[in-house]
């Protein structure tokens, strides 16, 4: 485990959150933009705002939101392996 930094927060944590933000807004902007993306996910947009800029989400958010932008669950968690899936 980290150190936590002066709001409590392990700035390890806090970095893979914002890693993650990145690859969500990646995947969002190629699945159509942020709208398109909640109306699939059946996402209210401020939700899905709020993970764009940076908030940690519940697992079960997580794979909506994989599935809705087209991208693998464990890229998109974790950054491993190839961005979608090589399945027809």
């Amino acid at each position: 485990m980290g150190s936590d930094d002066a709001d409590g927060t392990d700035p390890a944590r806090k970095r893979a959150v914002a890693e993650r933000a990145g690859r969500l807004r990646e995947a969002v902007e190629a699945a159509g933009g942020p709208s398109a993306v909640a109306k699939r996910a059946e996402m209210h947009l401020g939700t899905l705002n709020n993970y764009l800029g940076g908030r940690d989400m519940k697992a079960e958010n997580l794979v909506v939101l994989a599935e809705a932008t087209g991208v693998r669950v464990e890229w998109l968690a974790l950054g491993r392996g190839p961005t979608r899936s090589t399945q027809a």
